[in-house]
């Protein structure tokens, strides 16, 4: 039997502002219960996941709002505080550009893949992304990158509805609070006055993409762990059944299904790019063609992670964690047909697709049949759960005492039925 070391720390980086962010609960959780020492730097001391027993200690030194000299100060301090190299594990777009940015540095006192300089942020920018999928002939939605709103208005008069558009660089998404990561319209008023609040004339970081019809199981994911040879030694597959927000956003319900053209795709273009690391990536299927368009790459781990975990509880996580401490993998295989949800995301999605008509009650109450993992309810970690039941409860009062007295507004359709 081969023994394991897992002695090593992780540390898991969360710099967005985002409360019900589940993917650092999730990495402390399948890191914790195999007895590594798991610390947070988290955004937040009410962030839901912070109250895991399987984190270590957590700090907050808030992050979101300090300089770059500043972030790279306190991680430092964090790294002496540990005492000994420890795993960096970056949950959010901010969090992995950071790291990337600043590798030379970090890597001095953290472990972390080391990818091609500049590469991350290619990946994460939808216009550098488009242009790689050409280069590499990956099917990808055709894009136009306007640079004011009377470049908007001359694309209009030819453009077919309805039309996605999506903020480029996530980093400058975040400091533009009318700004969404995507959006989908169905008229040119809605898509001009969403452009007109959203958009920064000096500094454009909106895009119109083709919309490729379908539902939401026609959004496949692959979540992948590579080597620093490119080699992927942890590949799985999946698709969305339900998204947050609905029709646009992250998964809320997913299934783990074998997909061998989007792993393949997905495997060859990595290895072309020299990508190291976990990658989560999403594509939806064109029934125009039959091809499988690349959407979306984030080049850190995914919030859905733990949908794609295989045989024996490994999971992109995991496998990062054995190959970084120069330990070999298990053999392991993809699970066929297992589920996982987020609750609270969940619910809120089903009541808007049950208000469209396309989700019936029974039609909900069967799809929570065998769920296999959650994101927040774990019996062994519980705490986690009601503190999102509490936050999700004052977030529910808060809004309805928001909207006492105001008159009763009609909301534009933002999503294609």
């Amino acid at each position: 039997m081969t023994t394991r070391d897992f002695s090593t720390p992780a540390i898991v980086l969360k710099m967005v502002r985002d409360r019900f962010q589940h993917t650092s609960l999730a990495i402390a959780r399948t890191l914790g219960r195999l007895g590594v020492p798991v610390y947070g730097v988290q955004d937040d001391r009410l962030a839901g996941g912070s109250a895991s027993r399987y984190f270590h200690a957590v700090t907050y030194p808030n992050l979101w709002e300090r300089s770059d000299a500043d972030r790279l100060e306190q991680l430092l301090l964090v790294a002496k505080h540990v005492s000994q190299p420890a795993l960096l594990i970056p949950t959010d777009d901010v969090a992995n550009l950071f790291v990337d940015d600043h590798a030379e540095t970090l890597a001095e006192s953290f472990i972390f893949p080391r990818r091609p300089k500049g590469l991350a942020r290619q990946l994460s920018s939808k216009q550098e992304l488009y242009h790689l999928c050409k280069l590499h002939q990956i099917p990808t939605p055709e894009i136009v990158v306007p640079s004011g709103r009377a470049e908007v208005e001359a694309f209009l008069q030819t453009a077919r509805f309805p039309i996605v558009v999506k903020s480029d660089d996530p980093e400058r998404m975040r400091h533009r609070p009318a700004a969404k990561s995507v959006m989908i319209f169905d008229s040119r008023a809605e898509l001009l006055d969403y452009y007109e609040a959203a958009e920064d004339p000096d500094s454009p970081n909106l895009i119109l993409q083709e919309y490729i019809p379908g539902d939401p199981s026609d959004i496949w994911m692959f979540n992948g762990y590579f080597d620093r040879d490119s080699e992927c030694l942890l590949g799985v597959t999946g698709y969305k059944v339900r998204q947050a927000p609905p029709y646009t956003g992250a998964t809320t319900l997913g299934v783990s299904s074998r997909n061998e053209v989007v792993a393949r795709q997905t495997i060859d273009l990595m290895r072309a790019l020299s990508y190291r690391g976990i990658l989560d990536i999403g594509y939806r299927y064109d029934a125009r063609d039959g091809t499988y368009r690349l959407l979306d790459v984030n080049p850190r781990v995914g919030g859905a992670f733990r949908l794609m975990a295989a045989s024996g509880g490994m999971d992109v996580v995991r496998a990062m964690y054995l190959d970084l401490t120069g330990q070999s993998l298990p053999a392991s295989e993809p699970i066929e047909g297992r589920r996982w949800m987020v609750e609270n995301m969940d619910l809120a999605s089903s009541f808007k697709y049950h208000r469209d008509g396309v989700l019936s009650v029974h039609e909900w109450w069967r799809s929570l049949r065998q769920i296999d993992e959650r994101a927040w309810f774990a019996r062994d970690d519980l705490a986690p759960f009601f503190r999102m039941l509490v936050l999700s409860t004052l977030q529910t009062i808060r809004l309805l005492l928001s909207r006492r007295g105001r008159p009763k507004l009609v909301n534009p359709r933002n999503a294609r039925r």
